[in-house]
């Protein structure tokens, strides 16, 4: 959170903008409790104990192909990470979706 503040406030002042304009260009993420959750290499922090739920309330497939845990709404679109905005996808139409977006 400290990063996104400080790089908010750095391009608000390197670029003559205000500070509000600057916040809108900062891309940020926030957990379930409104917390901003960024590595500092940009990736998004996964919540695991919802990964944990999910797995526990939604068994995997059994069909004999790989699946990946999808979020339905993109944790980069602000998607919540949380059970309920997550589902099983095969790998392959997984990637593809997650290329695209």
């Amino acid at each position: 959170m400290i990063k996104a503040i400080i790089t908010t406030v750095l391009l608000a002042v390197l670029s003559t903008v205000s500070i509000s304009e600057a916040r809108k260009r900062v891309p940020t993420y926030t957990d379930n409790n409104g917390v901003v959750r960024v590595q500092k290499t940009g990736k998004i922090y996964r919540d695991y104990a919802a990964v944990r739920d999910f797995k526990r309330t939604h068994p995997k497939p059994n069909d004999g192909r790989a699946y990946d845990i999808d979020h339905i709404i993109p944790l980069s679109k602000g998607g919540p990470d949380k059970p309920s905005n997550m589902q099983w996808m095969g790998v392959e139409e997984h990637r593809r979706k997650s290329s695209s977006e």
